[in-house]
Formats: C-alpha cells, structure tokens, sequence
C-alpha cells in the first residue's frame, strides 16, 4: 500500500515502546504521580498508535492521521473494537471521549503486535541466511567432491577422426591439451568416438564448446549411442552454436559415444561428461 520503510522502523518500535511506558505511568491504578496527566497520556498513546500502525502498514512517517485512518479502515490489522478506538485516538475532537485505560489496553496490543512482526521477520532473515550458507556450503562441498572424486565419465578412453598438430589423437576424457579434449584437422564429417569399456547406464551427455572462438564449427552436432554391437543409434543433434549443451535423454545403457560434425569444418571441444 505504502512505499516501504523497513529502514524506519526500529526507531519507531522504540519509540512506540517509550510513549506507551510513559503513558501508562499517568493511569497506573496505584496512582503513581510521576507520570503525566490522563489528556497527556492520551496524547501519547495517539503519538505511540501512530508509530506501530505506521510499522504494520509500511506507512511513511510523514503520513497525516487522516490517511493514517483510511488506511486503518480498508486494513484486516485490528478487531472491529479495537479499530474504532483507534480511529477516535487519531482523531483530536473525539479523543477526549475516550476512556484512558482502554485507550492504553489496545496500542499495547498495537505495540506488542508491531515486536512479534519484527521478530517473526528477523527469524525468517536468519533462516534465509542459514539456507543461502547451507546451499553455498553444499556447492562448494560438492565442487570439492568432484575435484577429489571425479565423474567416472573422465577415464572413459577415446578416439577422434584425426588430431591436428601436437593434439592427441586418442586419450581420456578427463585429459586436457591447451584447453581442450581433442582437435581435429578440417575433414568431413569429423568424429568423436567415447568407449566406455562395458555397457553402463547414460541419461545425460553435457558438451562443452571451445570457450575462446569457434562455436560455430561445432555445429551441426549429431550425438550417437552404441552397445557392444557397436551399431549407433541418433539421440539428439544441435543445430545451433552453444557454449554448453546439457543432452538429455531417456536411460539406457551403451558402450560407446560418438559425436560428429555433419560437415567440412574442424572439430574441437573442451569437455564431454557422461551420466
């Protein structure tokens, strides 16, 4: 309803808090005198409404008691009772027709309101920061863990159509040359061949292209499983360039992987897991 003014309001519980305090001393029932009188006390209980509901509604400081009571009006805060005696306390011609004690009784509801929404609010930021470390700690745990313990995808052996340079043209898969997995000269239809060495279950291949240039050589890609029978079957083709394609497919189990280019380019990619 209101701009928000979270950033206002420990000041104005404090506040609220004080002006009820002082106000109560002036109605305290064994006539304590040091307080101020009962129209002072009232006046301080309008003062001490006008924060809390300023805190339950997200009201600015600055919004005039008028306001303050349409708004009090169109809100579910209160009961019907406590309701119209805050409207009579916000408002200075039928405030004097109130009774102090009441008056009193309901803005330290108002009050002790305004302190369970804080602390419930402050449990729920501490419970967001107690999950965000949680998950950070998950994800740097589980990065640890795949550093010691990595995917069994990296000692599944290879083979590609043809090595350019100094590239290897056969290795595994959790080896690098100058960044990369494998490098091919410019042929047709270049190809890169995974053996897993048995049959294990694949749902899902994630391919990382070249990072520094070149996405589209990759391209189109064709992704084909084998068993042992070596005789593959299509499960997905990427048309379009990609820094990294996340394949998925239904389960099954396979022996070997092949990837290739359906045309003349040359074939490079920094990473292939296989889950």
């Amino acid at each position: 309803m209101f701009p928000s003014t979270s950033h206002e309001a420990p000041a104005r519980v404090r506040r609220a808090r004080a002006r009820l305090e002082i106000a109560g001393r002036a109605l305290d029932p064994n006539g304590i005198e040091s307080g101020p009188d009962p129209e002072t006390a009232l006046s301080l209980l309008d003062a001490a409404a006008v924060d809390a509901l300023g805190v339950l509604l997200g009201a600015p400081e600055d919004l005039s008691r008028s306001d303050l009571r349409e708004a009090l009006v169109h809100s579910a805060l209160l009961s019907d009772w406590d309701k119209q005696v805050v409207e009579k306390l916000l408002d200075e011609t039928s405030r004097a027709s109130l009774d102090a004690r009441d008056a009193e009784r309901v803005v330290s509801r108002l009050v002790v309101r305004v302190d369970v929404r804080r602390r419930s609010a402050r449990k729920w930021r501490i419970a967001l920061l107690v999950l965000l470390s949680l998950a950070l700690l998950a994800g740097a745990l589980a990065l640890g863990l795949e550093r010691l313990f990595p995917p069994a995808s990296n000692a599944y052996s290879w083979r590609a159509s043809s090595a350019y340079g100094d590239f290897p043209r056969q290795g595994t898969l959790g080896q690098r040359h100058d960044g990369l997995t494998f490098h091919t000269n410019e042929e047709v239809h270049p190809s890169f061949e995974i053996d897993a060495g048995k049959t294990v279950p694949m749902k899902t291949i994630s391919i990382t292209n070249r990072s520094d240039c070149c996405y589209e050589r990759a391209v189109p890609l064709i992704v084909e499983l084998a068993g042992d029978d070596h005789r593959f079957e299509v499960v997905g083709r990427r048309d379009t360039p990609f820094g990294t394609w996340d394949l998925s497919f239904e389960k099954r189990s396979a022996r070997y992987v092949r990837l290739s280019v359906a045309q003349k380019t040359i074939f490079h990619l920094e990473e292939i897991r296989i889950r």
